[in-house]
């Protein structure tokens, strides 16, 4: 059977490891809080930038009023082809991997342009 003193050290160790848990619930609460207000920001941006490309998608080649950009042109002399990725987080590797199968993908697809830049 323990004696007092270990009775009591161990009564202050958990003491001790409760306020330690506490905190670290706080803190998680607290970083929780910013990443959903973050989230819930960027939710117009991404609304908005959903709208603009879905009406893009919707519009068809033969329509004179958009630049020539979005319509492209029968005989490209250069294709470019887009990369939107993340730049935080530990996903720099996932990122890298998909960018050398864009460019592999380029070169096995032969485009009808002479030139491709990624």
């Amino acid at each position: 059977m323990p004696n007092l003193k270990e009775l009591k050290t161990r009564i202050a160790s958990v003491k001790s490891t409760k306020k330690i848990t506490s905190a670290m619930k706080m803190v998680a609460a607290s970083k929780l809080r910013r990443a959903q207000e973050l989230a819930e920001s960027s939710r117009v941006y991404a609304d908005s930038l959903a709208f603009i490309l879905s009406s893009l998608a919707g519009k068809t080649t033969n329509n004179s009023d958009l630049p020539e950009i979005l319509t492209g042109r029968e005989n490209p002399k250069t294709t470019l082809l887009v990369v939107n990725s993340s730049d935080r987080g530990l996903c720099e590797v996932l990122i890298l991997i998909y960018l050398d199968m864009r460019r592999t993908g380029l070169r096995s697809n032969k485009p009808k342009a002479n030139q491709s830049k990624l």
